[in-house]
């Protein structure tokens, strides 16, 4: 009884649902990049960005909890300019990001499959698959498959780092090889930071998560739950993020080897080099473990943009006693409206892109770099509002640390643009 006090299973499922978005472009593609290209030296990189961005994210849940609104209410009631913002840079960025996925998905499945299907057509096929669970399944079916693939994610990708790490170059690796950034090397730390460990838009995504899964319980959870399945889901993807860079360092980086630019060689290269290094035993594991965590990321995108897209419309055209909507049920047409907006759209983008998908990547990336403060000090601004219950509000350490952490994400922000455009 003492153990089910203390982490009550039942509700796990946000937390998660985090974790499985992040540790698709943000771990596999862009720490395995870090850790190819530089070895160990961009690992501060990854830690720090991982540290800063936990307040604004862990907002996105507290506040659902203390109100049973989602951010994007407390969104509106800083003025409705917040919402379109949200809404512009989360479309771009997710564009880019869903795009990137169900490339790589499509490469992965052509690669171990040997299939002779079109890229296009089979990252069409994965997307119309995906679309069907999320509007017939809803929430439910949505957490179910996500915690099989989280576990299955988890278990391989430490195996593999533990396995590696006896192939890792820990001496002469350090940051004298970045200290005087080129431009591509800044352009890659932007975008390496953007999703790391995940774009600030998963704070929007875990405050309606948690009232999905209230609704769906038919009951809300307290606010030591919510901050368990959060602390749960964080700590996971902060560990996996090193665990990827561990093995770009020592699988790669190491061996002198050049990350391809296409998603099926990308995914050929990341395979093969496993298997070399661990062994064609660990073949099968690998393929499991990537694909779960491509597929659980593209499955969990392409629930949160369309589930916040749906809550923007109505937030939009909502009066302040109009706010019974703070989720977006699976049967809204705007739900279902904006998943096929992001089937189509970012399938159109990637069939141009077949070639350079970390292009794609990168873009979507460095304009979640850049945008991340504006919603971090969007978020402080709605866990300090007067709707928030004496119970949940937040500790003057926690506020402390979430002003720290705009102040640092903006100077990161300011600096990249200062270099980028102005020297």
């Amino acid at each position: 009884m003492r153990t089910a006090k203390f982490i009550n299973m039942s509700s796990l499922g946000p937390g998660l649902l985090f974790a499985a978005t992040s540790v698709g472009l943000s771990h596999l593609v862009q720490s395995t990049r870090a850790g190819a290209m530089y070895g160990l030296a961009l690992l501060l990189v990854v830690v720090l960005a991982n540290v800063f961005k936990y307040p604004a994210i862990k907002i996105g849940s507290t506040y659902a909890a203390a109100t049973g609104q989602s951010l994007l209410e407390g969104y509106r009631r800083q003025g409705k300019w917040a919402l379109l913002y949200f809404a512009l840079t989360s479309c771009v960025v997710s564009f880019f990001a869903i795009s990137g996925i169900t490339l790589l998905a499509a490469g992965l499945l052509k690669t171990t499959l040997g299939l002779s299907m079109n890229t296009a057509a089979l990252g069409s096929t994965i997307l119309a698959i995906t679309a069907v669970i999320l509007i017939v399944g809803q929430y439910q079916w949505l957490e179910r498959i996500t915690k099989v693939l989280v576990v299955i994610i988890s278990l391989t990708t430490v195996l593999a780092a533990i396995l590696v790490i006896p192939d890792i170059k820990w001496s002469g690796t350090s940051l004298g090889s970045i200290s005087e950034l080129t431009l591509t090397e800044l352009l890659f730390i932007a975008a390496l930071v953007g999703l790391m460990p995940s774009p600030m838009d998963a704070s929007v995504w875990q405050s309606l998560w948690t009232c999905a899964k209230a609704e769906a319980a038919g009951h809300s959870f307290s606010k030591e739950e919510v901050n368990k399945d959060f602390i749960i889901g964080y700590a996971g993807c902060g560990t996996l993020a090193i665990c990827f860079l561990l093995l770009g360092a020592g699988l790669m980086h190491s061996r002198g080897i050049v990350v391809e630019n296409s998603a099926a060689a990308f995914t050929a290269q990341f395979i093969n080099l496993y298997t070399d290094v661990l062994g064609d035993w660990t073949k099968p594991v690998i393929v499991a473990g990537t694909f779960a965590v491509l597929y659980s990321s593209l499955l969990v995108g392409l629930d949160a943009v369309p589930r916040s897209f749906a809550v923007v419309i109505d937030r939009l055209t909502a009066t302040e006693s109009h706010s019974d909507l703070h989720y977006a049920r699976s049967d809204n047409k705007w739900y279902i409206i904006a998943i096929c907006l992001f089937v189509t759209g970012p399938l159109l983008l990637g069939s141009f892109f077949l070639d350079s998908f970390t292009h794609i990547i990168d873009f979507g990336a460095t304009v979640a770099f850049v945008s991340a403060p504006i919603l971090a000090y969007l978020n402080h601004r709605c866990i300090t509002a007067n709707e928030i219950p004496s119970d949940y509000q937040a500790t003057k350490n926690f506020l402390r640390f979430s002003i720290v952490s705009i102040v640092v994400l903006t100077l990161f922000a300011l600096c990249y643009l200062y270099i980028r455009f102005v020297i």
